[in-house]
């Protein structure tokens, strides 16, 4: 008798974490346990109708501003100042890749990017795929990529003033960052609590490509990736 009422058991608790991220994925709801909710963005949404987004679904947003040393996402500018206009917190990324020196490519994103007071902490894209400008067919040695993020995440603390956050994903970090010594993380894992980055400051819970809806996020033309950040919007500005 125990034994089937521990079968039943992980049975409905099997079930109830695959309805969960069934949920998670297709964009119907976010983790429970964290209030601040945000998508991040770029010009793959198109012309993003901020007064629309601004309905109270989105507490903030990450926006693309450039990748390697000469690239800058078309509609960063204007959404940069559209964030701003209806007062949803924002911030911007930089797309890292290995082929370009580190030092350009901080200075091509210290360029398109103004310091703001206001704005969230400049985040680091670091990972291995998805990439646009000066592609590269080879990863270079695990000590060189950290040397790599570790320039750009200097360059980029010395110019504004704060510490960057470093996003990437399981595979990335435990193939290549396990020692990169910072430990501001924003993380990807979809409908899996990041257990492997246990002290994560924002968790990507679902990937745009895999949902069928955006939910309650409206005016975003296409599917949005979902985050949800530990504390509040103080604490991340800080």
């Amino acid at each position: 008798m125990k034994y089937w009422k521990w079968l039943v058991s992980v049975v409905v608790m099997g079930l109830g974490y695959l309805g969960w991220c069934f949920s998670i994925f297709h964009g119907y709801v976010d983790p429970v346990l964290y209030a601040n909710k945000g998508i991040d963005i770029s010009h793959h949404q198109n012309t993003i109708d901020w007064d629309a987004l601004n309905n109270g679904s989105v507490d903030f947003v990450y926006m693309k501003a450039t990748e390697g040393d000469d690239y800058l996402d078309p509609e960063f500018s204007r959404n940069w100042n559209e964030a701003k206009r209806v007062g949803i917190p924002r911030g911007a990324y930089l797309f890292v890749t290995f082929c370009s020196d580190a030092k350009a490519q901080a200075t091509n994103f210290i360029k398109h990017v103004p310091k703001d007071d206001s704005a969230l902490p400049p985040v680091l894209d670091v990972e291995f795929r998805n990439c646009k400008a000066k592609c590269c067919q080879e990863l270079p040695a695990n000590e060189d990529i950290v040397a790599h993020v570790s320039t750009l995440y200097d360059a980029l603390q010395t110019h504004y003033g704060v510490e960057p956050i470093v996003y990437t994903t399981p595979a990335f970090y435990e193939k290549h960052l396990r020692s990169f010594p910072y430990d501001r993380y924003w993380v990807a894992s979809w409908g899996l609590w990041p257990f492997w980055r246990p002290d994560w400051m924002i968790w990507q819970t679902a990937a745009g490509e895999l949902s069928a809806t955006n939910g309650d996020i409206q005016g975003v033309e296409g599917m949005v990736d979902r985050n949800v950040l530990r504390g509040t919007i103080s604490d991340l500005r800080q």
